[in-house]
């Protein structure tokens, strides 16, 4: 994929003459890889010669540190000008641009219409209010892609990619005035989180079944449910996300600060399916070292992995068939400490986007950002640099031969 974004402007990068692959939602998939499996543009030959083939400026207001969010990219759109490789760009404002990707020209623009009596904005950096998930697309024909995206007045937004017209009408999907991240579609069923109790809401996930136009909730009793990239779906349409800020309680239906699992039951009610929090949990939440990222999927060797971490900085290996054991609060593995010795909760920690891949040898990885210095105790047989603002850790997957059905990360590039 060649499209990123910066600040005001969406600039197209390129190192070769090639096509690119469909990017419909954000972290690349419903398990939140980020692995984009079927981009063949870039090699470790020709990363090195990218050059600048356009920019192009849209007309998106910022608003408390946010504006234009990733960019979405279908690869053989039709348009009235024939076939077309389209991005589209969200704006906090409630706008939606589509751009031709070969030439950078924006195509069209949208900017929703909302039902609240205030929908200017904050200038709170936590609630900006806007559109804060990024949509996410489908093919319902070939050559036909809807956009699924909801404004700030909580309603589902449904937009042909070609033209930027409405598809269907808006219908109500969330309370309007929180802060939805990133929309995930799973089997025709539309979902997102919403967080930091922005706007009064409770934090809770959300459904939409476009069949049956039915939106569905379910309150975690948790805290913030941070993870940007919104939900991680498995091919189970099991539903997954942090909860960071409260408490972790099973005892008394409070979950946070652990990750939770949530799945439509027969009458496409989200229902808890299972849940994990770590030994350490409410030690975490007393500190303010959240779980604060969307977890993984991960499908290996006949293992339904999930990993997960928190601003602790070490990641956790679990077991989708039974998230924490019997317990709800054992691992499969947990990794050392790979930075925040000081365990601060600020400008130290995992914040940005967990990833998983699989080479061409068949290793699964995953790779964790994170800020700040290096752990003094962590150790990696490669290590490039000894990272004092922050870097990138990546484990393989390593199944244990000893020990049926056991499998660990093991540290192998700092």
């Amino acid at each position: 994929m060649r499209l990123v974004r910066t600040g005001m402007v969406v600039i197209l990068l390129s190192g070769v003459a090639a096509g690119a692959s469909d990017f419909l939602t954000e972290g690349a998939d419903n398990a939140r890889t980020g692995w984009v499996r079927d981009e063949k543009v870039f090699t470790k030959a020709n990363v090195g010669s990218m050059k600048l083939l356009w920019k192009v400026k849209l007309e998106s207001t910022p608003r408390a540190m946010h504006n234009l969010f990733a960019p979405l990219v279908a690869e053989r759109v039709n348009t009235a000008d024939g076939t077309r490789e389209l991005a589209v760009v969200a704006g906090v404002t409630d706008d939606l641009f589509g751009i031709d990707v070969a030439t950078g020209k924006q195509i069209w623009h949208r900017r929703f219409d909302s039902t609240l009596a205030k929908p200017g904005g904050t200038n709170d950096t936590l609630c900006p209010g806007g559109q804060t998930a990024v949509p996410t697309m489908a093919q319902s024909a070939p050559g036909t892609y809807t956009i699924y995206a909801v404004s700030w007045d909580g309603r589902l937004r449904q937009v042909n990619l070609a033209d930027g017209k409405d598809v269907a009408p808006p219908e109500k999907f969330i309370p309007g005035g929180g802060k939805p991240y990133a929309l995930n579609l799973h089997d025709r069923v539309i979902y997102t989180a919403t967080a930091q109790g922005c706007g009064g809401l409770t934090n809770a996930f959300y459904s939409f079944d476009l069949a049956t136009r039915r939106a569905s909730a379910f309150i975690p009793a948790g805290g913030g449910l941070w993870g940007r990239r919104g939900a991680a779906i498995d091919p189970e349409g099991r539903v997954f996300l942090g909860t960071g800020d409260a408490e972790f309680d099973p005892l008394t239906r409070r979950l946070g600060n652990g990750i939770v699992g949530v799945k439509l039951d027969e009458k496409k009610q989200l229902q808890l399916t299972d849940f994990f929090g770590a030994p350490n949990a409410n030690w975490l939440w007393r500190r303010d070292l959240d779980v604060n990222t969307t977890p993984v999927v991960i499908d290996y060797r006949n293992r339904k992995f999930l990993v997960g971490t928190s601003k602790e900085c070490r990641l956790w290996l679990l077991d989708r068939e039974g998230l924490g054991g019997e317990d709800h609060r054992t691992t499969v593995h947990t990794t050392p400490l790979i930075c925040n010795d000081a365990q601060a909760f600020d400008a130290r920690g995992i914040w940005g986007a967990l990833s998983a891949w699989q080479d061409p040898q068949g290793t699964q990885w995953v790779l964790a950002p994170f800020w700040g210095p290096v752990s003094t105790t962590f150790k990696a047989p490669i290590e490039h640099a000894r990272a004092t603002g922050g870097g990138v850790a990546a484990f393989k997957l390593e199944m244990l031969r000893f020990a049926a059905g056991n499998a660990r990360l093991v540290d192998d590039h700092g």
